[in-house]
């Protein structure tokens, strides 16, 4: 019986011993993917914060052209996207135990956000576009009104040299009784 025992015993020790390392190694795994869980969150993270960073600069750009714009309805909601990417790369920044339920949620956010921005690109591109056909237009105007103004200007000489020459004429000329003789006085030729 004492060998019994002693076999019920190891084989107890045995089990507990196969229990402990099968929860330590199923502790170590659950260990291990937590942490490669957290690099790939982390690694997102960093990726995601670039791409924001990235569309902040692209917002950035459009600061120095908002002169130009003359939309100021597409001016404020430039302002609008470019703070709401600026307080999510911000978030990003700050909240370092993010999740990837809401990084998933900050990579659709940042698709929008993207969308936006082409809409808006594409916005000020068209507004450019006219706003050069609108220059060569307003060139070829001023260019016309300046020949029509200038010719108007030559008439009114034109006119004014005739004006002159007739009233000089018709003083010139003086009538004598005879319709066919014609007397010209304070004039150079006789």
């Amino acid at each position: 019986m004492k060998r019994s025992n002693l076999v019920w015993v190891v084989i107890a020790v045995l089990v507990v011993a196969l229990l402990g390392t099968g929860i330590f190694i199923y502790m170590q795994h659950k260990e291990m993917s937590d942490f490669k869980e957290q690099v790939e969150i982390d690694k997102q993270r960093s990726e995601l914060e670039k791409e924001y960073s990235d569309l902040a600069a692209q917002y950035d750009q459009f600061e120095g052209q908002k002169m130009m714009f003359n939309n100021d309805s597409l001016i404020e909601k430039l302002d609008a996207e470019k703070v709401k990417v600026q307080r999510l790369l911000e978030e990003l920044r700050t909240v370092k135990n993010t999740s990837s339920a809401r990084i998933e949620e900050l990579k659709r956010e940042l698709t929008t956000l993207r969308g936006i921005m082409r809409h808006y690109v594409m916005q000020i591109d068209s507004l450019n576009v006219a706003n050069k056909q609108l220059r060569e237009e307003n060139a070829k105007v001023t260019r016309r009104y300046r020949e029509v103004a200038q010719t108007a200007s030559q008439l009114k000489q034109e006119r004014e040299e005739l004006t002159e020459n007739i009233s000089g004429k018709t003083r010139c000329r003086r009538y004598c009784g005879d319709s066919d003789r014609f007397e010209r006085k304070d004039c150079k030729k006789n």
